[in-house]
């Protein structure tokens, strides 16, 4: 992920944000889930 892309992400959950390559989202948001669920968020 470039700087630039993840500034604009910021801490935006895949609700409100997707990487720039499609084929990454469903990866994106299971790795989202995956993490909030380890840290109990």
């Amino acid at each position: 992920m470039s700087a630039a892309s993840n500034r604009a992400k910021a801490d935006k959950g895949p609700d409100l944000w997707r990487p720039p390559l499609r084929s990454y989202w469903c990866t994106y948001s299971r790795a989202w889930t995956d993490i909030k669920h380890l840290y109990g968020l």
